[in-house]
């Protein structure tokens, strides 16, 4: 590459000429982090939902994409039963919610706990029973794939993991082949006394947490694991694991909330199939305080969902709901929060979570946030997205 510490002079004069017609100040890197505060409508009357949302609480029903009506879930309780649906995982594929059932029959005045099902509610509204559920079975975590449910097992505390097809009833027990995972106090995304490995769906790769014996003043660390050639990929240092990283949609990457530069600087990163990793986030070049709670990745892995708690000096914590642009870095926040679990709709245009006004529980309402038209509604008071079907 050339020099141009020579320039010509009708270079100069053009330079000159420009000046004279008003100079331009270089302006500064366009701001990563930009408010849009919204108002929220009290219903669902300033704009569509692209698909049926499913809330629960006191009650659990379908609210109807297309009539905007409300479809109650299905049970049949006689006159000493009743029933009570938790524990709601929504597949991949959004055509199906897997949950508990927990029953109970009224006797001498008191309700008796009898046992607990798995059910699988489809997006045709037909619900049926989980074939050969093993009592012994712990409660499914997440959908593995579209077909399979991962579940942890209550005897083997290494790392052991069960995937279950709940339609066949085969399942399949997949013990570690990779060392030092953490087995000690619960960490919240194992959700289990069980350690939670990551694996990918192709069982190429496996993410997990581990303990160093030889080093007690960083003994934590995350890790990226080869399965096929037994070979560490990667590792970072981790002091307060408590944020679920999750696989890309793709499968190709796996991304985490994790500390930076200090204890109150949280980022996010991507890691690769190779072990490459990079930095996605600049928050802390924004807040002197900064923390990710919640996040959640968009069916096409462009954009992470996340409740972003950002602090200058004393500001008190007051995490509010926001979007992150992995193409752009751009981060958006919507100014709305607190809330809890965040729910993209299938086509990725808009996004359901609860909001908690106040830490008050009877002020809590669940939201639908359209991210191509920025409006935001109310659609169910003192209930909780538990996912989405698609409309049919």
């Amino acid at each position: 590459m050339k020099s141009n510490s020579w320039a010509a002079p009708q270079n100069i004069i053009c330079l000159l000429l420009a000046c004279l017609a008003g100079c331009v100040t270089p302006q500064a890197a366009p701001d990563k982090i930009s408010q849009m505060c919204l108002a929220i409508e009290p219903d669902l009357s300033s704009f569509q939902p692209e698909a049926s949302l499913v809330v629960s609480g006191a009650e659990t029903y379908i609210l109807d994409g297309a009539s905007g009506e409300k479809i109650v879930l299905p049970s049949n309780p006689d006159a000493n039963d009743s029933y009570l649906p938790s524990n709601f995982i929504l597949s991949p594929d959004y055509q199906k919610i897997a949950y508990i059932e927990s029953r109970y029959q009224s006797l001498n005045g008191q309700k008796i706990f009898v046992g607990n099902a798995l059910k699988i509610w489809l997006d045709n509204g037909e619900i049926f029973t989980a074939n050969q559920w093993q009592p012994n079975f712990e409660y499914p975590i997440e959908w593995f794939d579209n077909d399979r449910l991962l579940l942890p097992t209550k005897d083997d505390l290494d790392g052991t993991i069960i995937l279950y097809n709940p339609v066949t009833g085969a399942s399949e027990r997949i013990q570690p082949t990779f060392p030092d995972i953490y087995k000690f106090d619960p960490i919240p995304w194992y959700q289990s006394t069980n350690p939670l490995p990551l694996y990918n769906q192709e069982m190429t790769r496996v993410f997990y947490l581990r303990f160093l014996k030889d080093d007690p003043e960083s003994n934590l660390e995350y890790v990226l694991y080869d399965l096929e050639s037994a070979a560490v990929l990667w590792t970072k240092t981790v002091h307060l694991p408590t944020i679920c990283p999750q696989w890309t949609p793709a499968q190709d990457q796996i991304i985490i909330a994790s500390q930076d530069s200090s204890a109150t600087d949280y980022e996010f990163f991507s890691i690769d199939q190779n072990g490459n990793e990079s930095k996605l986030s600049d928050f802390s070049s924004r807040y002197t305080a900064n923390y990710i709670d919640g996040f959640r990745l968009s069916p096409d892995g462009q954009k992470i969902a996340f409740w972003l708690d950002g602090r200058n000096g004393t500001d008190e914590a007051h995490p509010h709901f926001a979007i992150f642009d992995l193409a752009t870095r751009q981060t958006t926040d919507y100014c709305l929060g607190p809330g809890g679990r965040i729910f993209w709709s299938p086509d990725g245009n808009q996004v359901a979570f609860m909001i908690n006004e106040n830490d008050n529980p009877e002020a809590s309402y669940t939201v639908v946030l359209d991210v191509k038209e920025n409006k935001a509604a109310r659609v169910a008071d003192h209930l909780y997205p538990v996912g989405w079907f698609a409309i049919k």
